[in-house]
């Protein structure tokens, strides 16, 4: 379960917490966090696991990740799927609307048994990811069209997503010819959807979907984040003037880095009901410039990260270099993510898993120390620029509780609840991520755990441990259509690709 896989990786070192990335991190809260800071119990709860070795959870004992228990539930086939696209599109979707309506499935968590209180995670995870991708003005949750809710439909237009994305028709489009688990299913229901939606791939397992939709290159064309921060501003109608009301904090304890950091929110021109924010980020703090409290005005960035209001309230991110460049992920020289195996932080999953409540509540340590502790260490005219420009802590901290606000409003619209313990989206890219078992491996593929190991000889190498090893990821996916055509061909609904 998650608790051994826990247990056996880096992140623990039974006995010792106090050096156990897993701990360390919880307790400061630093960046990324998977999931949100839990309360002090909790928290002495890992403690106590730790020190007396990290041994997995007892079937009698609290359990800290909830519904990876076992259900008995009835099994979904394909075709099943396929009359439920159907019979929705003809009963309950316009003739019109027919063109730009797509699918996402949990059908296969639904048949390795998951239970409802795990299978929540992704519902959660998914409504928040399709909003955190719109560039449309309203929170839209995906509905459900089955009596299990394993089936969403969404609109494409309802997130700004009919336009062209990557050199593709659409954004769907995109991740699908990315998704090496999106299948071009034929038969004649199949063949009814397709015509309907007017799309080769009318579903997609949520989950695979989502990992394929976070990768930085998606991701960037989904969201229509452009090269530079400047254009970036430009297209926002954002202004950093301090006239215009820009504030700025700072602190030596980046969260991210070894250095110090400044972030800084600037003001939509036309939203009053939206936020910008960017950070400084340094690679060393030693020269003048790369200080903040020796230039507090003038430094010398060598990177940060851009989050912004979405028109609908989510929040939207990237990553730049010292010139304002757009990057897929940052040097681990300048910031890391200690979650990821070579710590890199990558857009946006780094930033969705840090800022899941969020902009992060900071205490600027610049103003009062300029202001109050070294006045006459610097220029007047910087100590007056000093004194506009890095605001008060009460004033700092009314906007970040208002734009805290804001998003949390955004995330109780689209039905994700406040105090989760985790944040989804991470939660279901790394869940994702992870090497799968027989169960699982049959459930995505679309038969029974006993249908596949009867026939694992005849499939290819990696293959052959299942049963009693598990197979990585990257393996399965590789192989993923050969082995749906093995299982799938001449049947009722089978692949187009096995022509």
């Amino acid at each position: 379960d998650d608790l051994t896989e826990l247990a056996a990786s880096p992140l623990v070192i039974p006995g010792d917490p106090e050096n156990s990335p897993l701990f360390t991190k919880t307790v400061t809260g630093a960046m990324p966090p998977v999931e949100a800071k839990p309360h002090e119990d909790a928290i002495e709860d890992l403690r106590t696991w730790i020190e007396t070795g990290a041994e997995p959870w007892c079937d009698g004992g609290d359990d800290p990740d909830p519904g990876g228990g076992s259900c008995e539930n009835e099994f979904v086939h394909i075709t099943d799927i396929a009359k439920l696209i159907d019979d929705d599109l003809d009963l309950e979707v316009d003739a019109d609307d027919r063109p730009f309506t797509r699918y996402l499935t949990l059908v296969h968590h639904h048949n390795n048994n998951m239970c409802q209180d795990r299978l929540d995670r992704y519902r959660y995870a998914m409504s928040k990811l399709v909003n955190s991708l719109s560039r449309a003005p309203l929170v839209r949750q995906p509905l459900p069209i089955d009596d299990n809710q394993l089936i969403y439909r969404v609109d494409i237009r309802d997130y700004d997503w009919d336009r062209v994305a990557g050199g593709y028709s659409d954004a769907w489009e995109l991740v699908a010819a990315k998704n090496k688990l999106a299948i071009e299913w034929k038969g004649k229901l199949f063949d009814d959807v397709k015509i309907n939606t007017g799309t080769d791939f009318p579903l997609q397992p949520f989950d695979a979907f989502a990992e394929v939709a976070v990768r930085s290159d998606v991701y960037h064309e989904i969201v229509n984040i452009p090269h530079t921060s400047q254009q970036l501003k430009s297209d926002l109608g954002v202004s950093c003037n301090v006239d215009d009301g820009t504030m700025r904090a700072g602190f030596k304890d980046s969260g991210v880095s070894d250095f110090n950091r400044a972030i800084e929110r600037c003001q939509f021109e036309e939203a009053s009901n939206r936020a910008y924010w960017e950070s400084f980020d340094f690679g060393n703090d030693t020269l003048d410039c790369s200080s903040i409290f020796q230039e507090p005005i003038n430094f010398c960035k060598d990177g940060g990260e851009i989050i912004f209001s979405l028109a609908n309230g989510f929040q939207a991110y990237m990553i730049t270099d010292a010139a304002g460049n757009r990057l897929n992920e940052a040097p681990t020289g300048i910031v890391q993510d200690k979650n990821a195996p070579d710590n890199t932080v990558r857009n946006p999953l780094s930033c969705m898993s840090c800022h899941a409540e969020g902009i992060k509540e900071e205490q600027d340590e610049v103003r009062p120390f300029v202001l109050d502790e070294y006045p006459g260490n610097y220029p007047v005219d910087e100590v007056n620029a000093v004194d506009e420009l890095y605001v008060v802590h009460a004033e700092m901290d009314a906007v970040i509780a208002q734009d805290r606000g804001l998003f949390a409003a955004a995330l109780l619209s689209a039905g994700v609840p406040q105090d989760l313990e985790y944040e989804p989206i991470s939660w279901t890219v790394y869940d994702y991520d992870e090497p799968l078992d027989l169960d699982r491996a049959a459930a995505e593929i679309g038969v029974s755990p006993q249908y596949l190991q009867e026939r694992l000889a005849a499939l290819p190498d990696p293959f052959q441990g299942l049963g009693t090893e598990t197979i990585p990821r990257n393996q399965f996916n590789n192989h993923f259509q050969q082995i749906v055509c093995e299982f799938f061909f001449d049947l009722d609904a089978d692949p187009a690709q096995c022509e």
